[in-house]
């Protein structure tokens, strides 16, 4: 029938399980991963030979390389997100140090030029 004949295919079972196949080999190989303290895959060496495999075996190679990539650069953002709120707890304090006797109504960081601004109502 066509586009729009309003008839619902079910969903392959068996293209669900290779799914659910490919995410548990990615989970393992990540976990794996994160117990030798690599981030990026493929820098683990001999360390988990045997989950990589599975891995492999199980997914797509563009699947490998969206996950692995994505791995990497959710590792990237927490580090930066890390790096930001300890720039912004130290502002603060700096902020409030100058400003321990008036309230604080405005913060403000703007994290290139590492500029703080801090204004306080009397």
């Amino acid at each position: 029938m066509g586009w729009f004949s309003g008839q619902k295919k079910e969903p392959d079972v068996a293209l669900r399980q290779d799914r659910q196949k490919c995410w548990e080999g990615r989970d393992a190989y990540f976990a794996c991963l994160d117990k030798a303290h690599v981030v990026k895959p493929g820098d683990e060496g001999n360390a988990c030979d045997s989950v990589k495999v599975a891995y492999e075996q199980n997914c797509a190679k563009s699947w490998i390389d969206y996950f692995n990539k994505r791995r990497v650069l959710a590792e990237q953002q927490q580090s930066v997100l890390a790096q930001v709120n300890s720039q912004a707890s130290e502002a603060r304090r700096s902020c409030l140090g100058f400003t321990d006797t008036l309230p604080v109504i405005f913060f403000f960081i703007e994290v290139n030029t590492r500029m703080v601004d801090c204004a306080a109502r009397p």
